[in-house]
């Protein structure tokens, strides 16, 4: 099923294990959600002019919403993908706010946790 979402271009892979590079989860989940309805916004990309772009210190990598609900998702790299302790510290504390927040590998652990019964944090 999840290959159903993926767009028909070369997947990125790292030179170290030749696992997908965690932008690559990032776009395969961004347009998943995108076909399930979900507005996603990406909070930090870098800058396409190559200038500097200011952002919170550990803001979760996406954004999605729908019918009124906010869902956080931080993106990593299955195995390998770990917290910084700025995200640490910043996932905590949206946590403690009421906010609904996700650390996801994959499409189908974005599409579960974004499920009406999806993992509540």
């Amino acid at each position: 099923m999840p290959g159903r979402f993926l767009r028909s271009r070369a997947v990125k892979v790292s030179k170290v294990d030749g696992g997908p590079l965690e932008s690559t989860i990032q776009q395969q989940i961004v347009q998943a959600l995108k076909l399930t309805g979900w507005t996603v916004m990406e909070a930090f990309k870098g800058s396409a002019r190559g200038g500097v772009v200011y952002s919170t210190p550990g803001i979760p990598d996406l954004i999605a919403v729908k019918s009124g609900r906010v869902v956080f998702l931080e993106v990593k790299r299955p195995k390998t993908g770990k917290l910084s302790p700025a995200q640490r510290t910043l996932h905590a504390e949206l946590g403690n706010a009421g906010a609904a927040l996700h650390v996801v590998t994959g499409v189908q652990e974005a599409l579960a946790a974004l499920a009406p019964s999806g993992g509540q944090r």
